[in-house]
């Protein structure tokens, strides 16, 4: 596995990392179906969109997460400068097994609001899943606390599901997801990219394919301008990652995935 200097240009600014990995283009055409897929017509040309969360939910997750640290005496305002390694190791192994109930949601609720912004039925339960899905994001400064540019896509778990992206805390310009508008619609053979857990960035394996390029040279990103309060919205086939947090705090945000319903891709690995 060899290593690879890397540079992922987000706003206009270039950020050079490392990721260990086999590279290869891709060999097959776009995955995302502009004809069938039920996201089409609201994700447009550029795969996402910013949308209102219910009244409350934002604070509802803040106060979740506030007191999801305090179980291990950290605070959001001093994270980054008092939890060590080990201990933001414990913190997001644990993190893992939090659902929709302990951030006091109602998952009925939060897709009776956004299916009609989505424009599709939305359910909070996935199927391949079984049960709800959320992810607490706490991405530290000069930190590889993110994944590489990927697609959730590749993962047949997630082909029919539209992603949620929720900013908590230290969510502005130099911390925010960023995403390759359009990159939806790029075909895998313009891509250069590993297999799935085939990339390693600071010693961890992805289980996400890392997507290194695209045939124009490194992908250029964008932050999208996403409030608290607000959720960025995108079908799991864009390409999103590179988190890269260059501020001087923690950054704290929630990933949702809802499933598309009356939608069926061919199951892919």
């Amino acid at each position: 596995m060899a290593a690879e200097q890397v540079a992922t240009i987000i706003d206009g600014k270039r950020y050079d990392w490392e990721v260990e990995g086999d590279f290869s283009w891709g060999q097959a055409g776009v995955l995302f179906d502009e004809r069938s897929d039920l996201l089409a017509p609201r994700v447009g040309k550029d795969g996402y969109l910013v949308a209102p969360l219910p009244e409350g939910f934002a604070d509802l997750a803040h106060q979740a997460i506030v007191k999801f640290l305090g179980r291990f005496g950290a605070e959001l305002e001093t994270y980054h400068e008092k939890v060590d390694a080990d201990e933001h190791q414990k913190i997001i192994e644990v993190s893992r097994e939090l659902k929709m109930k302990d951030f006091g949601w109602d998952g009925e609720k939060l897709c009776a609001s956004l299916s009609p912004i989505v424009g599709v039925d939305l359910s909070a339960h996935i199927d391949a899943v079984g049960s709800d899905f959320v992810i607490v994001r706490i991405n530290r400064p000069d930190s590889t606390d993110f994944n590489p540019p990927h697609r959730d896509g590749y993962l047949k778990i997630w082909n029919n599901i539209v992603n949620l992206w929720i900013p908590v805390f230290g969510c502005n310009s130099k911390t925010s997801l960023p995403v390759v508008p359009g990159s939806h619609l790029v075909a895998e053979s313009d891509c250069y990219l590993t297999a799935a857990r085939g990339a390693r960035i600071g010693g961890k394996t992805y289980n996400v394919p890392a997507m290194m390029k695209g045939r124009q040279g490194f992908w250029e990103m964008i932050r999208p301008g996403v409030q608290f309060g607000q959720a960025l919205v995108f079908t799991p086939y864009l390409i999103h990652g590179a988190a890269i947090n260059a501020s001087d705090q923690v950054r704290v945000s929630l990933e949702l995935r809802l499933q598309v319903q009356g939608q069926s891709y061919p199951a892919r690995s």
